[in-house]
């Protein structure tokens, strides 16, 4: 089968398009290990959960990139002088997807811990029968001690995610560098 020799953005389009496609079979794939992975081992160390999600990151945006590129180049293919011109939009398209990915997340987040602290039923019980039972001065140390526990268990959260975010976006990034040879392999000269 003779291959179609298309322009750059008839590439980067496919490209794109099966990073989308692929994102979502391996993002369903990365989230099923993930699950079965932490109900086996039972990891409650947030270092090795970070570890363990990073890992899977790592592979999943390996195979999304490497599925992308070869499902593209087997239909089409691109003279090897405007390879530049492919990384370039392939930059800038994670740049993109990367900060509305962050920026969603860091609201989801969010959204999130305030849900959370809000429906928790043992802090709604507390906060009932504190006011019943105590004096102001207790009450007001309980309010204080309950502010310092949200806002450490806050932090903690926001700095995995924060760390996972950046991850993501320095694995895209690494990830495109190799992907630029492999991408030569499929032009023309």
């Amino acid at each position: 089968m003779e291959k179609q020799i298309v322009s750059v953005g008839k590439i980067t389009a496919n490209l794109i398009g099966g990073v989308f496609l692929f994102g979502i079979l391996f993002g369903i794939a990365y989230n099923i290990i993930y699950a079965i992975l932490m109900g086996i081992f039972n990891i409650e160390n947030m270092l090795l959960t970070t570890i363990l999600s990073i890992l899977l990151q790592i592979i999943s945006t390996l195979l999304i990139w490497k599925c992308s590129t070869s499902s593209t180049f087997n239909k089409y293919t691109i003279s090897s002088s405007y390879i530049p011109k492919i990384m370039r939009n392939l930059f800038i398209f994670t740049i993109v997807i990367c900060s509305i990915y962050t920026v969603y997340s860091l609201i989801t987040i969010n959204k999130t811990i305030e849900t959370e602290i809000v429906n928790n039923s043992e802090l709604k019980l507390s906060d009932m029968f504190i006011e019943k039972f105590y004096s102001q001065e207790q009450i007001n140390e309980y309010n204080y001690q309950k502010e310092q526990a949200i806002n450490e268990a806050k932090n903690k959260v926001y700095t995995y995610s924060i760390t996972l975010l950046i991850c993501n976006i320095l694995i895209n990034f690494l990830v495109l560098i190799p992907e630029k040879k492999f991408i030569q392999n499929y032009t023309i000269e």
